[in-house]
């Protein structure tokens, strides 16, 4: 995961780079749905899992970017996330093959694919697991179905290219907990119990870090795609026997409530070594909270709002005093804007400044 999202911010950087001497930057954005239509091996646990259901959408996103001036590209890209726990070799070598065949101008190697690790999405790699062979998806399969979509996505995103801006924002929200427990013994166990007396503490830390890139019309007028940054993998409901994005799913279900409804929004997991999801401490307390957020956000959906934000006329939201972090950038009148960078979303409020 750490590898993925490294490579994906260095080739922005490298893009940002060629842009700055370029003079046009070139973006075009694109979502596709890998949810199987048969059951499927899950993969990311010990055992072999096989999928009784759907609860949520498989999707994958892209952008691709293109520095462009003096009449020729100096610099290309296609960035793909993918509801996925792991982008296996046999998978990502299928799905450059396919795009080296449909797109001969862009190099194979400039599509960079990431996973967000959810746990609860095909197997795509042989041997792994015992999989029943009756009804079910095998690994080779999965990895045909998958490279088809993802192929399909990259050449969708990369003929919608057109002059396009971009934004970058910064926050901060509480989504990963370090998993392991440490004791008196000086022992420490994944998951530990914490509610016990020889329990001393968390082995570490957590990033709480949320990163964000922004790609827009060049006129600011139209979102194109968001990109966020989050050092936590996609667990959250790791253990079940169902197909399911994770807390992906959510996030982009909210972003595009609050911008656009075909808004493509590309999850890339940090360094999250020992973090997950999975809250260590205070769980009681943190589950009176939600059950408190959550009547407060039907009473409050009702009349209308958004919680702890201010609504605009454009559908967008941007914090308050409470400090929610700001789904997307907006002017005061509500249009969203490539011109704002959002440094900070702390109760004291935030610091926005214009692009360098």
């Amino acid at each position: 995961m750490k590898r993925n999202a490294t490579r994906c911010a260095a080739a922005v950087l490298a893009l940002a780079s060629a842009c700055a001497q370029a003079a046009e930057l070139r973006v075009g954005a694109a979502t596709a749905d890998l949810t199987p239509d048969r059951p499927v091996a899950l993969d990311g646990q010990f055992g072999t899992r096989v999928s009784k259901g759907i609860d949520t959408p498989l999707t994958a996103s892209a952008v691709a970017i293109e520095a462009y001036g003096g009449g020729a590209a100096s610099d290309r890209a296609v960035l793909v996330s993918l509801d996925l726990v792991s982008v296996r070799p046999p998978l990502v070598q299928a799905i450059r093959d396919r795009v080296r065949a449909r797109l001969p101008d862009v190099d194979p190697a400039g599509v960079v694919l990431t996973a967000t690790h959810t746990h609860t999405a095909p197997v795509t790699e042989e041997g792994k697991y015992a999989i029943p062979t009756n009804g079910v998806m095998q690994p080779a399969e999965c990895v045909a179905f998958l490279a088809d979509r993802v192929a399909d996505l990259v050449v969708d995103a990369w003929t919608q290219r057109a002059p396009a801006a971009v934004s970058w924002a910064f926050g901060h929200a509480a989504v990963g907990y370090n998993r392991r427990a440490v004791y008196a013994d000086g022992t420490a166990k994944m998951y530990g119990a914490v509610n016990v007396p020889e329990f001393r503490g968390l082995e570490g830390a957590a990033d709480p870090a949320l990163q964000a890139l922004f790609f827009w019309s060049r006129d600011g007028a139209r979102p194109l795609a968001a990109c966020l940054h989050v050092p936590c993998p996609a667990q959250e409901v790791e253990g079940l026997s169902r197909v399911n994005a994770d807390y992906w799913h959510e996030v982009r279900r909210q972003f595009r409530a609050a911008v656009s409804n075909d808004l493509p929004v590309l999850g890339w997991p940090g360094a999250a070594g020992d973090v997950s999801p999975h809250r260590m401490l205070r769980k009681a307390a943190e589950d009176r909270m939600l059950k408190c957020c959550r009547r407060s956000e039907r009473t409050c959906s009702a009349a209308g709002c958004i919680p702890g934000s201010t609504s605009t006329a454009a559908g967008a939201y941007s914090p308050t005093s409470a400090g929610t972090w700001s789904a997307w950038p907006s002017t005061s009148s509500g249009t969203p804007s490539p011109s704002r960078r959002c440094r900070s979303t702390s109760p004291a409020g935030r610091s926005c400044t214009a692009p360098a």
